[in-house]
C-alpha cells in the first residue's frame, strides 16, 4: 500500500492527497510535519512534505509525485493524452507554483501566527502576485475546468495554490484576488463542489484550527 507522509495543513500535501483520492488509490496517511531529522531527511532529502512511500522506496517533490502516480495508474487520467495539452496543463501548474504561491510564502507565517509581517515582505509580495495572477489569466480557459474539458492536475494545483494566495492577500492587503481573472470564482466553486475536494478541505480546516489553538 502507498503511504503519504505529511500533514493536511500543507497545501502541497493536499494536492497529492486529492490526486490519490481522485484516481482511486488505496493509501495510508503518515502524519508528520516538515523537519530536518536524520530519519526524515533519509526519505525526503530537503525535509519537505509531502513524501510518498511506495514498494520501491520514497519520492518527494509534489510535481514528481503527481507525475509518478499518473504513470503507475493511468486510469482516470489527470493529464491529457495529447502532448501539447499535457504541456499546457504543466504550464498552468508551474505558473501557480512559481508566480502565485511562492510570492506569498514570506507572508504565510505572519498570517498563521497573527504576527505583523515585515514592511519589505509586504511591499514586495503584492506586485509579484499581481504579475502571477495576470499570467495565470492568460493561460486558463475554464471550459469548464482550468485547462479545458477535463479535470486535471492543473485544477488540483491551482485550487490549492490560489487558495493559499487568496487567504494571504485578503489578510494582508484586504485584496480579493478573485477579481483578477474572469471566470475564476465560478471555476473555484466547481472544484470545491467535488466530493473529494470537500473531504480534503474539511481536514485542512480542522488542521488549521488545531494549529491556531496550539
Amino acid at each position: 500500500m502507498l503511504k503519504l507522509h505529511g500533514a493536511p495543513i500543507s497545501s502541497y500535501y493536499n494536492m497529492v492527497k486529492l490526486a490519490l483520492l481522485e484516481k482511486g488509490f488505496d493509501f495510508e496517511e503518515v502524519r508528520t510535519g516538515p523537519n530536518q531529522s536524520p530519519e526524515f531527511l533519509a526519505i525526503s532529502p530537503m525535509g519537505k512534505i509531502p513524501c510518498l512511500e511506495v514498494a520501491e522506496g520514497f519520492l518527494s517533490e509534489t510535481d514528481v509525485i503527481l507525475e509518478f502516480i499518473q504513470e503507475i495508474h493511468p486510469d482516470f487520467p489527470l493529464l491529457p493524452e495529447d502532448p501539447f495539452q499535457r504541456g499546457k496543463v504543466r504550464q498552468i501548474m508551474r505558473i501557480c507554483e512559481l508566480y502565485v504561491d511562492q510570492p506569498m510564502r514570506p507572508l504565510l507565517g505572519s498570517v498563521l501566527t497573527g504576527q505583523p509581517p515585515s514592511d519589505h515582505a509586504v511591499a514586495r509580495a503584492r506586485p509579484e502576485l499581481e504579475k502571477g495572477m495576470a499570467a495565470l489569466g492568460r493561460v486558463t480557459v475554464f471550459d469548464p475546468w482550468i485547462a479545458g474539458s477535463d479535470f486535471t492536475n492543473a485544477d488540483i494545483v491551482a485550487y490549492f495554490a490560489t487558495g493559499v494566495a487568496a487567504a494571504i492577500a485578503s489578510a494582508v492587503y484586504q485584496w480579493d484576488i478573485g477579481d483578477a481573472i474572469e471566470g475564476y470564482r465560478q471555476w473555484r466553486q466547481r472544484v470545491g463542489e467535488r466530493h473529494f475536494v470537500r473531504e480534503v478541505d474539511s481536514e485542512w480546516r480542522a488542521a488549521l484550527q488545531a494549529f491556531r489553538k496550539a
